[in-house]
């Protein structure tokens, strides 16, 4: 996978791009099991989670998807579908090594959708939006398969913000005419951080307050102070 900025061309090494797609897949397929679906069920879930941030990514940027150009996208989903279907419940002890992968893919997807989304000349707001449906778009897809409210409109710990705040880093490093042989890891390297300390720390995101008493108390005290000064 190639992507180009200020004059340069650098390569998503394949291993890291199936990593992405292996541990996303991965997830999806214990995920399927765990609702109790069978082998075809687990099949298409493992690869809607595992390349369905990077399909819709390609999609928005009026590009052939990646996952489509090479057997070993599919190959790779469809092992570790058949990973999780046999081995679901061993799987689901690991998880520590399970929240690093997920990190890592998140990360992956974000970075390149961003920088990919850069190239392609898109303006830089929507170049970020892109980097962060590319991350989230696989789990989102999954939980619309089964009829659940996306996990990423749900409390709990940060999963769309690190995504957002690693290609907000992205394009202000990009904007300032760094590399992207520096820029990527730097990126990568954010959202990793941010993610794992969220899930360590059970850091959650922000969530809706009812300010209209708030404001309207002080905007009633704002007017007694007016007249009075009358």
């Amino acid at each position: 996978m190639a992507v180009a900025a200020l004059g340069e061309v650098v390569q998503v090494p394949l291993w890291l791009d199936l990593l992405a797609v292996f541990s996303g897949a991965v997830l999806g397929a214990v995920f399927a099991v765990r609702n109790e679906f069978d082998l075809a069920g687990v099949l298409a879930l493992a690869m809607v989670t595992g390349f369905g941030g990077g399909v819709i990514r390609d999609v928005l940027l009026n590009q052939r998807p990646v996952a489509f150009q090479r057997n070993a996208y599919v190959i790779t989903a469809i092992a570790a579908a058949l990973l999780g279907f046999f081995f679901a419940t061993h799987i689901e002890r690991l998880e520590q090594p399970l929240s690093i992968l997920d990190a890592v893919t998140l990360a992956v997807y974000a970075t390149v959708g961003v920088s990919k989304a850069l190239s392609n000349h898109i303006a830089v707001v929507p170049a970020i939006l892109i980097g962060v449906v590319a991350a989230v778009s696989g789990g989102v897809l999954r939980d619309v398969f089964v009829a659940r409210v996306p996990e990423i409109f749900t409390p709990g710990t940060l999963y769309a913000i690190p995504a957002l705040i690693g290609t907000t880093v992205f394009a202000g490093l990009h904007g300032a005419g760094v590399g992207l042989r520096t820029n990527a890891p730097i990126s990568i390297a954010v959202i990793v951080v941010i993610r794992l300390t969220a899930y360590r720390f059970g850091v959650r995101g922000p969530q809706p307050v009812d300010a209209t008493a708030v404001v309207w108390k002080r905007a009633r005290a704002a007017r007694i102070r007016s007249r009075r000064d009358r």
